[in-house]
């Protein structure tokens, strides 16, 4: 039994070892039709290849460089950062970009009488141009292909500078964003005008310093007035000295000669502090006042002997007296009236001057501001301006494509392919028909 089972092993074994003279020999059997279709699938595509018409490339450079200056005429508009301009434009970007269908929209429509009918449309013409990055991504190649060279060329221009166009207007330099500085610089322009006629008109109303003048000289009689009050009282106090003194004196006394010098003195004092407002007077009106109480010429008294200066007695010089306190109460009076009209005359002008004031002050608050806004909006328009009319920009032309002079090669290489490809499918076909040739359920039919 072990000998038996031994073959059996053995059997098994060579079952499962793969012997590759059996595949050699099926190929070595069908050598004559593999070559044959490998041959002919050569000569095939080599005739397809020569017949068709040549095909021309074409290739452009662009760069995406970074702004060699950054206008910024005034800091209340801030530009970007070189930092942020590199963030929102990448290689990547770039690339999509350059392969929209709006931008080739505007490359066909450029073109579009040098294309092909039949190619006029997005779908076909999208397969002549090709977009990528080299081993930089700052540099993008437009590789253009067709039958014409001189076709070719044009396309890789034209997209090539229509990309330019297009990416620098979409990342700053637009000119949009020209006319709508423009714009807002022209409302500003007539907002400055408006403001300024404005600021016109309420000068020719202005009566601020009239008021002012009005003010300063109400409070100055104010504190004329209360000096005069004081004066006044402290005169009184002195006469009722006096009289008291001169009525412990017999009324038909002589009055003595310091008894007429301190009368005179005090007529004196008396009638050179000037008188108020008259009686019947507006109230807006303001005297004059003069606070020198003394007489503007000197008085040089010649006395002969030490009689008496008058010929007033004691009595006499009281009853004077009495007539004169009576006066200076009258003009204490009317003074007192003045003091008690002027502060509401005083407060009814600090209400006016302070309500033009406040109107003055934001008539010029608001010429201030949009004089502010005005030169921003001026200096940020010149600024886009220049910015507009610079043609380097942040995406450059970095080589134009020239007219190729000769077709696109590769077509030994393509005949090379066909073959091999060939090759290869012939001798899976092979196999495959003689893997159904032998299997068993083939065996079965033949039996």
């Amino acid at each position: 039994m072990k000998q038996t089972e031994m073959p059996q092993h053995e059997g098994d074994t060579m079952n499962d070892e793969i012997d590759l003279r059996v595949y050699i020999n099926t190929l070595m059997h069908h050598k004559w039709l593999i070559l044959g279709l490998t041959l002919i699938s050569g000569l095939a595509a080599f005739v397809i290849v020569s017949v068709s018409p040549p095909t021309y490339q074409a290739t452009a450079l662009v760069a995406v460089t970074r702004p060699l200056y950054q206008f910024q005429f005034t800091p209340n508009i801030q530009n970007i950062t070189d930092k942020e301009s590199v963030q929102q434009f990448t290689g990547k970007i770039g690339v999509e970009l350059a392969t929209s269908d709006n931008l080739l929209q505007q490359v066909l429509n450029a073109i579009g009488q040098d294309v092909k009918p039949k190619e006029r449309s997005l779908f076909s013409f999208r397969k002549k141009i090709k977009v990528s990055t080299s081993t930089d991504p700052s540099v993008l190649k437009f590789i253009a292909t067709d039958s014409e060279p001189l076709l070719s060329m044009n396309i890789a221009n034209t997209t090539a500078k229509l990309y330019v166009h297009y990416v620098n207007e979409l990342y700053g330099q637009s000119t949009a964003q020209e006319k709508f500085f423009e714009q807002q610089l022209t409302q500003a322009l007539n907002d400055l005008n408006n403001a300024e006629q404005a600021l016109i008109k309420f000068q020719k109303r202005n009566k601020s310093s009239i008021l002012d003048a009005q003010l300063v000289n109400s409070q100055s009689t104010f504190n004329t007035y209360l000096e005069l009050k004081n004066s006044l009282k402290l005169l009184l106090l002195n006469i009722r000295g006096l009289q008291n003194q001169l009525t412990r004196q017999p009324a038909d006394n002589p009055s003595t000669l310091g008894d007429d010098l301190t009368a005179l003195l005090m007529q004196i004092h008396a009638f050179s502090i000037p008188q108020g407002s008259p009686q019947g007077s507006p109230q807006g009106s303001r005297p004059q006042v003069n606070l020198n109480t003394q007489p503007s010429l000197p008085i040089q008294l010649q006395i002969p002997s030490a009689a008496n200066l008058s010929s007033k007695t004691a009595g006499q010089q009281v009853a004077y007296l009495n007539e004169l306190a009576r006066s200076m109460e009258a003009k204490r009076a009317e003074i007192q009236r003045q003091l008690d009209i002027m502060p509401k005359n005083i407060l009814t002008l600090q209400g006016q001057l302070q309500k033009i004031n406040t109107e003055s002050a934001g008539l010029y608050r608001k010429l201030n501001l949009v004089q502010t806004v005005y030169d921003s909006l001026a200096q940020k328009a010149g600024e886009t301006r220049i910015t507009s009319q610079e043609t380097s920009g942040r995406v450059r032309i970095a080589s134009y494509a020239a007219i190729p002079d000769r077709p696109m090669g590769g077509r030994l290489k393509k005949t090379a392919i066909v073959i091999i490809l060939a090759f290869f499918i012939s001798v899976c076909g092979v196999f495959i028909c003689e893997f159904f040739r032998k299997s068993p359920t083939a065996a079965s039919a033949n039996i």
